[in-house]
């Protein structure tokens, strides 16, 4: 199941009642952070979707107080964060915004909200929202509104459980 909510507890709350079952978010977002995320009820696939998440580049969209310098843009795409752990930073880019608020879209693999989070945080920047825009294969549509949900497609499904890593060996953090 794709959904456009941003906390799990919420998101239980809006999908399907099935007798018995229980969901599992394949790669959850922090309760502060919203967008896409993929949620399941059989523990077989979401065991293989976690896996292959690690793998998968991702896009979130970032608002943040203020503006990066290029000294905040090279350090974001270098990655490092408190822990020592380093994540994949492929891109980085203002898309926008009006006053003090801009908008910025960054793709990346194996990468949380929570480390995104962090990551400009060390540059000092105040983050006031971060949305996962792009998981895998997946997009999140503009005509899924916020603490909705639908059914993956057959299709969607089994491009993500054929993913294969972009990079094999970048599956050296995948940690969660």
């Amino acid at each position: 199941m794709l959904s456009g909510a941003g906390h799990e507890d919420s998101l239980a709350a809006t999908l399907p009642r099935r007798s018995g079952r229980r969901f599992i978010a394949v790669s959850p977002l922090p309760r502060i952070d919203g967008g896409l995320e993929i949620i399941t009820a059989d523990g077989e696939i979401a065991s293989r979707l976690q896996r292959a998440s690690a793998t998968w580049q991702s896009t979130f969209s970032v608002r943040i107080r203020g503006e990066l310098n290029e000294a905040h843009r090279a350090s974001i795409l270098g990655g490092q964060l408190d822990s020592g752990k380093r994540i994949d930073v492929l891109a980085l880019q203002e898309v926008g915004g009006e006053g003090s608020n801009r908008w910025y879209e960054i793709e990346a693999r194996d990468a949380s909200g929570h480390e995104l989070r962090q990551l400009l945080e060390r540059q000092g920047a105040t983050v006031s929202r971060v949305l996962r825009i792009r998981f895998g294969a997946l997009a999140l549509g503009r005509d899924l509104a916020r603490g909705r949900s639908r059914e993956l497609t057959a299709v969607e499904l089994q491009q993500l459980l054929k993913a294969q890593p972009q990079h094999p060996a970048d599956s050296r953090n995948s940690g969660h």
